[in-house]
């Protein structure tokens, strides 16, 4: 088995000489069988060899007895090892989330604090067993191509180097090297999703195919490939479709529908929402009528106007009380930095969008958000309009439309975010003094 990770390793440069590797050791077979491995690679990689425990205090004198096996292990071959031990019960309900999905964010949590704190890669013993599971949950789900992909053999900074390797080939290993583990009582019950599909769906499948396992490394891999393909094709027609805010439905309707399912996928993904064939489904809808769709993670999918875009309904912005204006003002609001300076006319330092005339300046003049009633003079047009109907005509995001600052006279605006000064307050070869506006990120 040892040859098979190298072969892994090598195929998916998962290991240089001089690493730091963090094992994430559980002291089931799969994890102390990676641990065995990697310490036989240590000399040949110039490995500097770590491990970490997460106790979840799930199974009472079970999980002690897990971490009291882990600690002895460690101890034998002297590999440094970390231990967290978490409530992860109260925790979970504390944070109304699955056990399941609370432990993973935990553990993950604690690898990932580990390997900043040791500039090291996280070694998990995922195996090919384990893919095949993440693939059949993925299908009862409902899945985009990504998901039939299995578990990726890296993914940012965790390597998976038994991701080839099946879990017979593992036991044979301990097996025959005579290798201790424990076994987690809880991986003997159907409590979990994945338990069920491990104990009641693969084995009809390995019943049909006794190669089911092996040979899903190789569908895997195709799948891989054909996945890689299409995210290629569907970023390039995704740039093409690019418009302000957004993408372009008209746009997209042209695509072809299997092309298109990848780059809603794509967009979802890249938003932190996670796709799935229902979500894909509904945005396609969406595209073709208008509306809007939730997705995971308080994210939304939003097609109006003609744009598609996604939204994150978590991130509410607050109005801005009216600040009042003088000669130097700087206003800090929604991550950015707005700077107001009185200045002599100088066409040198001056375009549409940052400038207007500080002759209608008054006391009352103020900066702030939208309010009803608001009006605006379009710029040589001469064309009034109420600041919604504007923000609609110019296809302003309705999420976007109460963060856009502006400068007022009552409900008399006198310059907007983005698109200027109005029609009285816009500079002229008249104007003597202006206001200008330097606008920073923070």
């Amino acid at each position: 088995m040892r040859n098979k990770v190298l072969h892994t390793i090598e195929k998916y440069n998962m290991l240089n000489k001089g690493d730091s590797v963090i094992i994430a050791l559980s002291g089931g077979a799969d994890s102390v069988s990676l641990f065995h491995v990697i310490l036989s690679l240590k000399e040949l990689y110039s490995l500097n060899v770590f491990a970490a425990h997460v106790n979840h205090n799930l199974r009472g004198a079970e999980s002690e007895r897990d971490e009291d096996f882990v600690r002895e292990l460690c101890k034998n071959h002297n590999v440094p090892l970390f231990v967290k031990s978490v409530d992860i019960a109260s925790l979970s309900e504390k944070q109304k989330i699955s056990e399941e999905l609370c432990g993973r964010n935990v553990r993950y949590e604690f690898f990932s604090q580990l390997a900043d704190e040791k500039n090291a890669k996280i070694l998990t013993a995922h195996t090919a067993d384990d893919s095949c599971e993440t693939l059949i949950y993925n299908i009862a789900r409902g899945t985009s191509l990504n998901g039939l992909c299995g578990i990726p053999a890296i993914r940012g900074n965790i390597y998976r180097p038994l991701i080839e390797v099946t879990s017979k080939q593992i036991r044979e290993y301990c097996k025959s090297n005579n290798f201790s583990y424990v076994t987690d009582s809880s991986n003997l019950t159907d409590e979990y999703t994945r338990n069920k599909i491990r104990h009641n769906v693969i084995p009809v499948l390995t019943e049909i195919n006794q190669s089911f396992i092996a040979g899903s490394v190789d569908f895997f891999d195709r799948m891989r490939q054909i996945n890689e393909y299409f995210e290629k094709i569907a970023y390039e027609n995704l740039l093409k479709c690019t418009c302000k805010n957004g993408y372009s439905c008209d746009m997209l309707k042209r695509v072809p529908k299997a092309l298109l399912s990848q780059m809603i996928a794509l967009i979802i993904n890249q938003s932190g929402a996670e796709a799935d064939s229902r979500h894909i489904k509904l945005c396609i809808e969406i595209i073709q009528n208008g509306g809007a769709v939730c997705l995971k993670n308080g994210k939304k999918a939003v097609s109006s106007q003609g744009v598609f875009r996604i939204t994150d309904e978590s991130d509410s912005i607050c109005e801005l009380e009216p600040v009042k204006l003088n000669s130097e003002l700087e206003v800090l609001y929604n991550g950015k930095s707005y700077f107001f300076e009185k200045k002599s006319f100088d066409k040198s330092i001056v375009n549409d969008n940052n400038c207007f005339d500080s002759s209608f300046v008054t006391e009352d003049t103020v900066v702030r958000t939208r309010k009803e009633g608001d009006t605006f003079t379009l710029p040589n047009r001469c064309v009034t309009k109420s600041l919604k109907k504007l923000f609609i005509e110019l296809k302003i995001p309705r999420e976007k439309r109460n963060s856009i600052l502006l400068v007022t006279n009552g409900n008399d605006v006198l310059w907007i975010e983005g698109i200027g000064a109005s029609q009285k307050a816009r500079v002229t070869k008249k104007t003597k003094e202006l206001f200008l506006i330097d606008i920073k990120e923070k």
